[in-house]
């Protein structure tokens, strides 16, 4: 469940400038990854639900993102991670290395495909 709109709109500001901050050099250098996973550990204490962090991430970047899903974790044989955000990041990976296999622009493109 999506938290209620004033629990969202309270903590949005938190989020000023951090996703122009993650392609701030239009490509992925060597801070990405940090900035990476500040930007979804502050969306998932926001949202509370790593679903709902990769639906926002999904729409914002469609390039970059796809939609979390247990059933594409559970076909792509994704790692387990040590905390919830490692596990994101695991399944970024893995359909970001699938966008290229299966030669589509958009990461959110594969989680169709799977």
């Amino acid at each position: 469940m999506w938290p209620c709109r004033e629990q969202i709109e309270a903590r949005l500001s938190e989020t000023k400038g951090k996703f122009a901050n993650l392609f701030a050099h239009g490509k992925r250098d060597d801070g990405f990854e940090n900035r990476e996973k500040e930007l979804c550990g502050l969306l998932l204490d926001i949202f509370k639900n790593l679903a709902l962090v990769s639906i926002v991430l999904r729409f914002v970047w469609p390039e970059h993102y796809a939609i979390y899903s247990r059933p594409n974790l559970w076909i792509l044989r994704v790692p387990r991670g040590s905390s919830d955000i490692e596990e994101f990041m695991n399944y970024i990976r893995v359909m970001r290395t699938l966008k290229s296999t299966f030669r589509v622009k958009r990461t959110a493109d594969v989680d169709m495909i799977v």
